[in-house]
């Protein structure tokens, strides 16, 4: 059932025996229903899929940097409980940002194939961006997975261009690495080994500034690893989630 909090679209998948709430946190041109599958694997908690703003069936706002996203999720979560928040991509990254703002309701974070600076994206790619142009082909040699049937079917439901654009720029400005030592809940990391669009050494930085984190670098896999692998990354989430 879809609902709104603070113009904040969300759906919830309640499980009215766990008193554990997980928010998922979508990526660049995206919405809610992007982390499904993996929620779909997580059934045992409360699953909350929330709209970035001015993404999905959240209310339009234009979002210049990470810090509007930021900002937005925090103010979900504080009128949540116990609450575990799963990022992928951009979504990672603001969940970065919001573990380091110690909200007291975030207990823990899960950050899925993502970083807290992108520093070494693809050139061409990145020089496209900035002419308000997405290369496709780049972004699904990136995602790898090409049989997953997932996939295709979510690529489907991506918000437009203008958006994607808009959220790839706002990545190519990210930088929360001096944050990071803030974060002084248990993380949990992971990320493909054959990335290219966020590269491993990404989540290795964000492990070497978390004190309290782990990091899994699953196997032939890019960055569709939350829906690719879904029932993988959902056990590792649910054994982290339960400790």
């Amino acid at each position: 059932m879809g609902n709104k909090v603070n113009g904040i679209y969300y759906e919830l998948y309640e499980n009215d025996s766990s008193k554990r709430n997980l928010v998922f946190i979508h990526g660049s041109g995206c919405n809610h229903e992007f982390l499904y599958p993996l929620a779909k694997e997580l059934k045992e908690f409360n699953c909350y899929l929330i709209d970035l703003p001015g993404h999905g069936e959240s209310d339009k706002q234009k979002c210049d940097s990470v810090d509007d996203y930021i900002h937005g999720v925090s103010k979900f979560v504080k009128q949540l409980e116990n609450v575990t928040i799963i990022g992928h991509s951009l979504g990672g990254a603001v969940c970065l940002g919001v573990a380091a703002r110690r909200i007291r309701s975030v207990k823990k974070a899960v950050i899925l194939n993502s970083g807290a600076k992108f520093d070494h994206v693809d050139k061409n790619f990145k020089n496209k961006v900035l002419r308000n142009k997405v290369d496709r082909f780049y972004l699904l040699k990136s995602c790898g997975s090409f049989f997953c049937p997932s996939m295709y079917k979510l690529f489907t439901k991506l918000e437009s261009d203008k958006t994607l654009i808009n959220d790839l720029k706002i990545c190519g400005n990210i930088d929360l690495l001096n944050k990071l030592r803030k974060v002084k809940i248990p993380t949990l990391i992971i990320t493909g080994k054959n990335e290219i669009l966020t590269s491993v050494d990404y989540s290795e930085k964000i492990h070497e500034l978390i004190k309290d984190s782990e990091l899994v670098v699953v196997p032939r896999t890019r960055h569709m690893l939350p829906i690719a692998k879904r029932k993988y990354v959902g056990d590792l989430i649910r054994t982290f989630v339960r400790k």
